[in-house]
């Protein structure tokens, strides 16, 4: 929030007092300032001395010296504070909307990177007695014969089979060493207007629409016209809006597949 908002909002919410002196007459007549520096860069709303004027029994602005308020009626005073606080709303709102930028693409031809969860198995060529399956555990390793824990999240099948081939070549004369996944689990997080939202899990390459479709679609409010697709890469969280209106009517358009660790967050319709 802005300094011009956290001043308004501080002048907002001072105390009533009965007298016409004290703090809340100070507060609206900084209010009163502030609104006026503001405003001035509306010409429309700009006339000479007088900021904003009301028709009504109560003159709510009026620029004169340092700005004044004067409330003939409690009830015009609370209407005054009101749209005070509301202008104060509109104005700091429009300063903090979120940034949205598109996330990393996910193909079926994309690399799979390994996770806790996934089962990897593991084939020498020329010692079987090594051969065996394994779960990555919650810390991403596995545990080997002859070298022990080893590091498999985060790794490509390749990167993870080049390693294994590294670790083992004091241990064998033969470091061929095949790494292949048996099951992969891709966790999804589900949010907003859908029939279940929660965790789901996929073994095979999901797309978004899918992924929804899974949660049992969206519910009577969901609104699959500005659906988020929240991802993190590189420690780096993005949001990617979606519209996935086209591709329920039947055009063509391009599948986005979903990545472990996604968050897709279907919002309510307006109406």
């Amino acid at each position: 929030m802005s300094s011009f908002g956290c001043s308004l909002l501080f002048a907002l919410h001072l105390p009533p007092q009965s007298s016409r002196t004290g703090p809340r007459r100070t507060a609206f007549a900084r209010v009163t300032f502030l609104l006026s520096k503001r405003l001035s860069a509306f010409p429309i709303m700009h006339k000479s001395s007088n900021v904003l004027r009301s028709q009504s029994t109560c003159t709510v602005l009026h620029g004169g010296r340092g700005g004044r308020l004067f409330g003939r009626s409690n009830s015009c005073q609370f209407a005054v504070r009101l749209c005070l606080l509301s202008l104060v709303i509109a104005l700091c709102g429009c300063q903090s909307s979120p940034r949205l930028g598109p996330v990393e693409q996910v193909g079926t031809s994309t690399p799979v990177s390994l996770g806790p969860g996934d089962v990897v198995r593991i084939s020498f060529t020329t010692a079987p007695e090594l051969n065996q399956a394994q779960k990555i555990r919650a810390d991403g390793k596995i545990s080997l014969p002859q070298v022990g824990e080893v590091k498999a999240a985060g790794k490509t099948l390749g990167q993870f089979q080049s390693e294994l081939m590294a670790i083992y070549r004091p241990q064998l004369t033969n470091t061929d060493v095949l790494v292949t996944l048996d099951s992969g689990a891709t966790e999804v997080y589900m949010s907003g207007s859908v029939r279940s939202p929660g965790k789901l899990v996929f073994d095979r390459p999901t797309t978004v629409l899918q992924a929804i479709m899974q949660a049992g679609g969206p519910n009577q409010f969901g609104n699959l016209g500005k659906v988020r697709l929240i991802r993190i890469a590189n420690g780096i969280q993005r949001t990617q809006m979606l519209d996935l209106r086209p591709t329920l009517a039947g055009e063509t358009t391009r599948a986005y597949y979903v990545k472990n660790g996604d968050i897709i967050s279907v919002p309510q319709s307006a109406f």
